[in-house]
């Protein structure tokens, strides 16, 4: 029968892993669908529930990605920015309109002539327009453009970027910038002209990325950064021929052995980052960026995903590569033992988990965040979770967030702690609001509601009917989607119980009785799902694996906490799967079910050899759980061992 032995799961936090079960970490699993995995519980729990924020009204196109922009004016105000391709321009070229709303999904007027929208005409924004804002005032780029320049020495207006204003008065205006700055007068014109002070790199070239550093505004164009005058946005030309003065304006090239366009630049430290597609520089300048100080250096030499934009995090940078068709994500960091900048691939131990290729990557700091959309599978954000104890690593965490058949995510933003989705769902584009904060909650809810694209209804009664409709913003489909009641005006007991209708037609549903005094929350059903990794006996102090036996696995017991719903599905090997429920519903005063948020420990049997055995947690509920450790018991038969 084999020795009682008993070990514990103190952490589940690792997220997946795709190394052999035998070499993984304890904590770490083989699959995770919906979840934040968090060092502050010790394990994970089924991710936040999306919020409905708005109807962008723009088409949802779903072989294009939507541009996606945010930008803080100050802490109330706060602005999302979306660009898309208007399918139902034939003659300008694939020319885009845009949509303002600020995060409560309050939409903005827009002025915009129809020759400042066709400098936006792509087949694709999310790669081709690039952003940056100062003050009231977003830049936008599109680097399908060539900048031409007139002869009298300014830009040709029209092949520059343009200008999305915040007008005075709340609107928003979009419209060609005709204040660029000019060539200063020599005397000469034309060629001459052009040989005594020779225009940017960029003219005559597309603009790849714009940014802001250092108190100038900064151009990418080819294997260049062109640097406007210092404290002079929208001036590029020198203010004397011959004289190079500090504040005049420049440009670096980034020069090796071989070709380098850059295509994404990224403050970073004191530093820009540039990224080419097979090395990455640091342009930097000592005390300040001037004509004379600064320069651009080689920093490492990766091959790396044109169609992300890198991102800054922290103390480290991430950028997307891939091998094949699988992707990759270098973190970019200063390393004190080489004495400058390395890049280490994060998703080394999850290989092939995120199909290439990674064509958005955004964070947030606070909670340690990272999250990535692939170009393959655009119904997933991929999620990194990332803890440093001091100078060690105490968490590099995968995980995936999926969004239901059907659905398209066009692009993402972060803002002040907040995930916004740019998504399709049956034919709609809208924009959907997630709190990286777990126990956020509905007002006056007394726990997390986990459904997505969250709605707050209020129903109308019909006396004549004797039923209460209520009206969604999208169509009601009541096999993957749950009413719940709210809290505030419903029935004592009812807070919770989930509404049945009893006919449903396009976006409406109709139940029973006058409803009007009960609001409900409707939102979209998502399954979480954790999968373990197979289970071994372990030893010692680095908890190595003993392969030299047969666990056989009797119960696993799962440590929970806030928790109203989990079940444990067992699937032994060549026999049928079984699934252990834990509910934590209690009867209120009226009829219908409340759940309660409960803490304790769950067991489940397996009865099974713990390296084939498939045990998996789900919760397909609207109900929050939260796993912190594990345990299990079972016998240990040894076999041989080399001693």
């Amino acid at each position: 029968m084999g020795k009682l032995v008993e070990q514990t799961l103190r952490t589940m936090y690792q997220g997946v892993s795709r190394q052999p079960d035998t070499v993984r970490l304890p904590g770490q699993v083989e699959e995770a669908e919906n979840v934040l995995f968090s060092v502050v519980s010790g394990g994970f729990t089924k991710r936040p529930g999306t919020q409905f924020v708005a109807d962008v009204q723009l088409d949802p196109v779903d072989a294009t990605d939507h541009a996606f922009h945010s930008y803080e004016r100050d802490t109330n105000e706060k602005y999302l920015i979306v660009i898309g391709k208007d399918t139902n321009d034939t003659g300008n070229g694939g020319r885009c309109n845009i949509a303002i709303f600020d995060p409560s999904g309050t939409a903005y007027s827009l002025t915009a002539g129809t020759t400042a929208l066709e400098y936006l005409s792509t087949d694709n924004p999310s790669q081709d327009l690039s952003f940056a804002t100062t003050g009231d005032v977003t830049f936008i780029a599109n680097k399908l453009k060539t900048v031409l320049i007139y002869e009298d020495g300014t830009f040709h207006h029209d092949t520059m970027p343009h200008q999305l204003v915040r007008e005075a008065d709340g609107t928003f205006s979009f419209q060609m910038y005709l204040e660029w700055g000019v060539r200063p007068d020599t005397g000469a014109v034309g060629a001459a002209a052009e040989a005594i002070i020779p225009s940017p790199d960029f003219v005559g070239k597309g603009i790849s990325d714009i940014t802001f550093f250092r108190n100038r505004f900064s151009f990418v164009s080819d294997e260049t950064v062109f640097f406007s005058a210092s404290g002079d946005y929208v001036n590029f030309w020198p203010k004397t021929e011959g004289q190079v003065i500090d504040s005049d304006p420049f440009g670096r090239t980034a020069s090796s052995s071989q070709v380098n366009k850059l295509r994404h630049v990224v403050a970073f430290r004191k530093a820009l980052f540039c990224s080419a597609e097979s090395s990455q520089f640091e342009l930097s300048g000592d005390p300040a960026v001037t004509p004379t100080t600064t320069t651009i250096d080689v920093a490492t030499q990766y091959t790396s995903e044109p169609l992300c934009r890198p991102i800054g995090f922290r103390d480290e940078l991430y950028f997307a590569s891939r091998s094949g068709s699988s992707a990759v994500l270098f973190e970019y960091f200063y390393s004190d033992k080489s004495v400058g900048h390395t890049a280490s691939d994060v998703l080394i131990h999850a290989s092939d988990y995120i199909p290439a290729p990674i064509t958005c990557l955004v964070g947030d700091t606070v909670t340690g965040t990272v999250l990535a959309l692939s170009g393959t599978d655009r119904s997933t954000i991929y999620v990194y979770k990332t803890y440093w104890d001091g100078e060690n690593k105490a968490q590099s965490a995968w995980g995936k967030w999926t969004f239901g058949t059907g659905s398209v995510i066009h692009n993402l933003t972060v803002t002040d702690g907040d995930v916004f989705i740019l998504i399709s769902r049956n034919g709609i584009l809208s924009i959907e609001k997630m709190s990286l904060n777990a126990a956020e909650k509905p007002t006056n809810f007394k726990y997390p509601l986990r459904l997505d694209a969250l709605q707050y209804i209020v129903g109308a009664y019909d006396s004549v009917s004797n039923t209460t409709t209520y009206t969604s913003a999208f169509p009601v489909d009541a096999t993957t989607m749950s009413a719940v009641a709210d809290s505030v005006v419903a029935p004592i007991g009812s807070q919770g119980s989930v509404i049945t209708p009893i006919s449903s037609s396009g976006n409406s549903f109709v139940v029973g009785g006058d409803k009007s005094g009960t609001p409900i929350y409707l939102g979209f059903n998502y399954n979480m799902s954790v999968e373990l990794s197979k289970q071994y006996l372990r030893e010692g102090d680095n908890q190595a694996t003993v392969t030299t036996g047969r666990l056989q696995l009797k119960r696993m017991y799962f440590d929970y906490k806030d928790t109203a719903f989990l079940q444990v599905v067992v699937t032994p090997d060549k026999r049928p799967a079984k699934t252990f429920t834990f509910n934590g519903t209690s009867l209120g005063t009226i009829i219908e079910a409340t759940p309660e948020l409960l803490s304790g420990v769950f067991d489940a049997p397996i009865r099974s050899d713990g390296s084939t055995v498939t045990i998996k947690i789900t919760n397909p509920s609207y109900m929050p759980c939260t796993i912190t450790s594990a345990r299990w018991v079972g016998f240990f038969n040894e076999m041989t061992r080399q001693e």
